[in-house]
């Protein structure tokens, strides 16, 4: 009984199996990519801090 489940999922498995091993694909095409623009991100983290101190500081607390 347990065995023909089990028959009846392998397809869906399989299945599972090739859309994670292309959504692996996918994230390892754009590792480099993020890799490339963390520096960019570091960079812009000062401005972005800035900006959220000068909005708290400017919008009156409700």
């Amino acid at each position: 009984m347990v065995t023909a489940i089990f028959d009846l999922l392998k397809p869906v498995f399989a299945l599972l199996k090739s859309d994670f091993d292309l959504l692996k694909l996918i994230f390892d095409l754009f590792k480099p990519v993020f890799k490339m623009l963390k520096p960019v991100f570091d960079l812009l983290k000062p401005v972005f801090d800035l900006l959220r101190k000068v909005r708290l500081n400017t919008v009156p607390a409700l």
